[in-house]
């Protein structure tokens, strides 16, 4: 199946007007091990007019709305119910902290009652949220302490980028598409799996203000490094498409 699955993207690569790319350096990189050739970046994006600098009324508003609100201080994490998400990792990395963790995201009843049990026997306050429409998202990460993850082989992480749009401090694991966006120290951390020591005193450092506002200023600064504002990857996708035609051609066709 693995050859065949070769052969097949080989073959249409091969083909005239197809234009292969991955969402990140890291995508790209397991595009090249697996097939062979290499295939260009274009990254996802994040809407600075959705995931907003400064809180607006509608989501002062819809967080009034969230039942079971969290105590302070917590961190997030966003993601399904499962071991590729790292959330299991997160609640074990939290115990002895005395930081709890809201889980957006959806899974199995099975699997939330063992995410639950799991917290219990680590000390852990626990909050899940499957039902949050994006303005309480947005809310839940901005009152946090920092958004993690520690997602296992994560192509690339929009999640960092939203976090780095809201201006929330950003601790990822050290891996995968996660250092595309993360400069660690400088705009966030990329902290190791196995070390809940340094994810510790990460989370103490996010709640230093002047770290969080440095973070903040140069985390904007990194998405307008990587033009990772809408208008930005359309150009690039409409560029990788048609290579030999202007935007006014295009528009005009």
């Amino acid at each position: 199946k693995n050859q065949l699955k070769q052969l097949l993207v080989k073959k249409m690569a091969s083909s005239p007007n197809v234009v292969i790319s991955a969402n990140s350096s890291y995508s790209a990189d397991k595009f090249l091990s697996t097939y062979g050739f290499e295939a260009g970046v274009i990254r996802p994006n994040v809407s600075s007019k959705e995931f907003a600098k400064k809180e607006t009324d509608r989501e002062e508003g819809a967080w009034k709305e969230v039942e079971d609100l969290p105590e302070p201080p917590w961190v997030v994490t966003i993601g399904g119910f499962n071991w590729v998400k790292g959330i299991w990792e997160c609640i074990s990395m939290l115990k002895g902290s005395e930081v709890g963790l809201a889980i957006i995201g959806r899974g199995s009843d099975e699997d939330l009652y063992a995410l639950r049990e799991h917290a219990k026997s680590c000390e852990v306050e626990l909050w899940a949220f499957s039902d949050l429409d994006l303005s309480q998202l947005i809310a839940t990460m901005r009152r946090s302490r920092a958004v993690i993850s520690m997602a296992h082989g994560e192509p690339f992480g929009l999640t960092a980028i939203e976090a780095l749009s809201i201006g929330v401090p950003a601790l990822f694991v050290d891996e995968g598409g996660f250092r595309d966006s993360i400069v660690d120290g400088v705009c966030g951390r990329l902290l190791p799996r196995d070390d809940a020591t340094a994810w510790h005193l990460a989370i103490e450092e996010a709640g230093d203000p002047e770290v969080a506002d440095r973070w903040e200023l140069a985390g904007r600064a990194r998405i307008s490094e990587l033009k990772l504002d809408p208008q930005s990857q359309a150009d690039f996708i409409g560029e990788a498409i048609f290579p030999d035609r202007s935007p006014l051609q295009l528009e005009e066709e």
